[in-house]
Parts: structure tokens; C-alpha cells; sequence
């Protein structure tokens, strides 16, 4: 993994799966990183150094694709996940 710092600021990358509401705890914790951290919220994850994931899976079908996506994505940075499964 390459994962790139500026100036001693980490990445974080931001990610909703699932219902709309989950969305909108995205925006406010993109927000709240923002102000509050070092963290830099990027649109890459890629280039992240943190994942976090917001996630409503309540079927079958979407809990499987959900575990799949948090599997991918768990190669690239540390990830912390919030919501339902």
C-alpha cells in the first residue's frame, strides 16, 4: 500500500452503503472530521489511510454484497464501520 501524507495529515476515506439515512451520518461525520482532526477526507480510497464505512444492509442479497465490498476495501487501509448488517 502506498498511502500518501501531507504536511502530517492523514486520509480518510468516507464510503455509505445501503439506505439514504446512513448518508446523511456521512456528511455530518465528514464534517466533523474536518473540523476535529487531522484527518483529510479524500475521494480515493486508494490513497486513504483510514476507511470508514456507514452501512445498512438488512436483506440477504445486500448483506452479501455489503461483506464483499468491506472485504475489498479492507486491503487497501484500516477500516471502522458503523450501522446495521
Amino acid at each position: 500500500m502506498d498511502n500518501h501524507q501531507s504536511n502530517n495529515t492523514k486520509k480518510v476515506y468516507l464510503e455509505n452503503i445501503g439506505c439514504e439515512r446512513r448518508g446523511l451520518d456521512i456528511a455530518e461525520l465528514n464534517r466533523d472530521l474536518i473540523n476535529s482532526t487531522k484527518y483529510e477526507v479524500c475521494n480515493n480510497y486508494n490513497i486513504a489511510d483510514l476507511i470508514i464505512i456507514s452501512t445498512c444492509a438488512l436483506s440477504k442479497n445486500q448483506k452479501k454484497a455489503t461483506i464483499d465490498r468491506l472485504n475489498y476495501l479492507h486491503q487497501y487501509a484500516p477500516l471502522i464501520i458503523a450501522g446495521c448488517l
